[in-house]
């Protein structure tokens, strides 16, 4: 078979193909769009947040999206830094005791990541992570009935955070890039993080 993908591991070359202009992003709100006029299914919640995801963007628009989750993370007093420094060592100490088995990503890694999130977005996150996949949207070989489900998600996780609009801090599309990007992604970084 054909290879879909270059692999580049030098710093140097990654960092020309960031400054090129030879290389583009893939639309994916576009590519939800299309299928959307071209079937019965609507998958605008999805193209909708992607609109929101710095990586599915270019040019100014990738540039703002980018410094606005930027500062959503920001933490330059150390607040957050210090709460989950705490957390995470009170949640380590419940859970590494001598004869208990913990599964690594349920158990450490979800915690962990529903913390960190609720310290960013500003509200309890718990409700909104814990049987999601929505990362699963960039995935663009899937099947439609996938990929409706996963819109489904998108759609219901989206309103959930508009339901918390007032406590949230940054937009209720902008809550749900963010898990988009960091929901598996970042649980399973943090779950091969511990394990190494």
């Amino acid at each position: 078979g054909e290879l879909g993908c270059l692999c580049v591991f030098d710093p140097d070359i990654i960092s020309a193909v960031f400054r090129s202009d030879a290389f583009d992003v893939i639309d994916f709100a576009g590519q939800y769009r299309y299928i959307t006029d071209h079937t019965s299914l609507d998958f605008t919640a999805t193209a909708n947040v992607f609109d929101h995801v710095p990586l599915a963007n270019e040019g100014a628009l990738h540039k703002k999206l980018r410094a606005e989750m930027a500062a959503i993370v920001a933490d330059p007093s150390r607040e957050k830094t210090r709460e989950i420094e705490e957390f995470t060592a009170a949640h380590v100490a419940r859970l590494f005791v001598p004869g208990r088995t913990i599964e690594l990503v349920d158990d450490l890694a979800d915690p962990l990541f529903v913390r960190l999130f609720t310290l960013w977005l500003g509200v309890d996150h718990a409700a909104f992570s814990r049987e999601s996949h929505v990362s699963q949207a960039f995935d663009m070989k899937m099947s439609l009935g996938r990929r409706a489900a996963i819109n489904r998600d998108v759609d219901k996780l989206t309103c959930a955070f508009a339901a918390q609009a007032a406590a949230l801090a940054t937009s209720p599309e902008m809550a749900t890039a963010m898990n988009v990007l960091g929901n598996d992604t970042l649980k399973g970084s943090i779950a091969l993080s511990l394990w190494e």
